[in-house]
């Protein structure tokens, strides 16, 4: 299965992550813990799931965050990711 990892550690819920496909795929946003259970194979919480063209994540808290997306079907081997952060942050 082709997926794309990506991390970030400077990142809080003053951040918008905003994901754009080309195509469908499954779209997975995880704290540090829980994508280390999803990488075991163990019980774990993320939020997203299939996406059509563009989703958006703001993390809950500050920390190491991941995203995980996924081409897992026949015709997705050639999905296009592209991500934007935005920094909200108050003066």
């Amino acid at each position: 299965m082709k997926h794309f990892h990506y991390e970030w550690s400077d990142i809080g819920p003053e951040s918008n992550v905003a994901v754009s496909l080309n195509k469908p795929a499954k779209v997975l946003f995880f704290d540090d813990a829980n994508y280390k259970l999803f990488v075991d194979k163990r019980s774990h919480v993320s939020r997203g799931g299939m996406a059509e063209k563009q989703i958006d994540f703001s993390p809950t808290a500050p920390g190491t965050w991941h995203l995980y997306v996924a081409a897992n079907a026949i015709g997705m081997l050639d999905v296009r990711v592209t991500l934007k952060i935005d920094s909200d942050v108050a003066a």
